[in-house]
């Protein structure tokens, strides 16, 4: 038995217990907007003209140099059991099959950063696939993921527990805030708290 925990105050995210050999499909819409302003998640578009990320495989602890970036047709992935820290960044994605990748027990914390589209399209988002070993994202202190498909998601073949703690965090104009997909086996793998 697998237990979920919430500790944001919405009325539809409330604590419970999930029991073995349920179909269980949990789609969190933090906010969905139709209109294409910025006005509601910030003022203008964040950033712009940032170079190219220097990696987009990360395999050892470390947090992202300061600058604004343009993350352009990439995938971003940090794999292992490492912990990657991006602080106060901005990161414009430019291609709708643009994503981050949290996999291997790897820890991604973003800390008062913004990502978000510039190209008109939503980019994929944070994809967190954990086949070997529990991989984490921390979301805390005013970050806003925008313009995504799914801000952050789980992978349903998964076969260790994905975990998102998401805390004074914002998701904006995505589809999905926070999307886990519905669990192939009977033993929920994903955690919100």
């Amino acid at each position: 038995m697998k237990k979920w925990i919430s500790n944001m105050k919405y009325p539809f995210m409330k604590s419970g217990i999930f029991f073995r050999n349920l179909n269980i499909v949990c789609i969190i819409t933090f906010l969905q907007m139709v209109n294409t302003s910025y006005a509601q998640c910030y003022t203008s578009a964040p950033c712009s003209g940032g170079g190219a990320l220097p990696l987009y495989s990360i395999t050892s602890s470390g947090s992202l140099t300061p600058g604004t970036y343009k993350f352009g047709n990439n995938t971003l992935t940090i794999s292992g059991p490492i912990t990657y820290i991006i602080s106060n960044r901005c990161i414009e994605f430019d291609y709708s099959t643009s994503a981050i990748i949290v996999t291997g027990g790897a820890t991604l914390e973003l800390d008062n950063c913004i990502l978000y589209s510039s190209s008109g399209s939503l980019w994929q988002g944070i994809k967190v696939n954990s086949p070997t070993g529990s991989s984490t994202v921390v979301i805390k202190n005013g970050t806003i993921i925008g313009d995504a498909v799914r801000g952050v998601w789980s992978n349903s073949s998964a076969t260790d527990e994905s975990v998102f703690d998401v805390t004074s965090s914002t998701f904006c104009h995505c589809q999905y805030g926070i999307y886990m997909s519905p669990f192939s086996s009977g033993i929920m793998g994903s955690k919100v708290t």
